[in-house]
């Protein structure tokens, strides 16, 4: 995996990489049969409604120990990876380049183009959870 030559310390660094990402591989991570969704970003529009998706309020400095639910591995346009990020209980995202996880803008709007993509288990998954996590990220923000 190539790193990136840019800043990590800022949560707009994952934006960066968003701007040159072609194709992202979806795999849902506790799934029974985990299986690998593909979608072309190419088409118009595409990249952007994602790059939204994915924005981050903030870095909060909390980190989760579960696996995620959903890693999204970003590939350039020769389906090189540019990075790996794992979403986590519908609200917050962990890449390797952040100490801790960021959290979501609108999680519900990753949720829900993650649903218009052919994953709609962590929608399931995070009606199911408890808030509590919901509640720690807003405390930390707050804070």
């Amino acid at each position: 995996m190539r790193r990136s030559s840019i800043s990590t310390a800022e949560p707009s660094a994952l934006d960066s990489v968003l701007r040159n990402t072609v194709h992202v591989r979806l795999v849902e991570v506790r799934a029974a049969r985990r299986r690998d969704v593909v979608v072309d970003l190419s088409g118009p529009g595409e990249r952007d409604r994602l790059r939204e998706a994915m924005a981050v309020r903030s870095l909060a400095g909390l980190a989760c120990a579960c696996m995620g639910d959903v890693r999204f591995e970003l590939l350039d346009a020769r389906r090189e990876r540019l990075a790996v990020v794992l979403l986590h209980h519908g609200i917050t995202l962990a890449w390797g380049d952040w100490d801790g996880h960021a959290v979501l803008a609108d999680g519900g709007a990753l949720l829900a183009w993650l649903n218009e993509h052919g994953v709609p288990v962590p929608q399931r998954r995070a009606r199911e959870t408890d808030h509590s996590w919901r509640e720690v990220a807003d405390r930390l923000l707050n804070a």
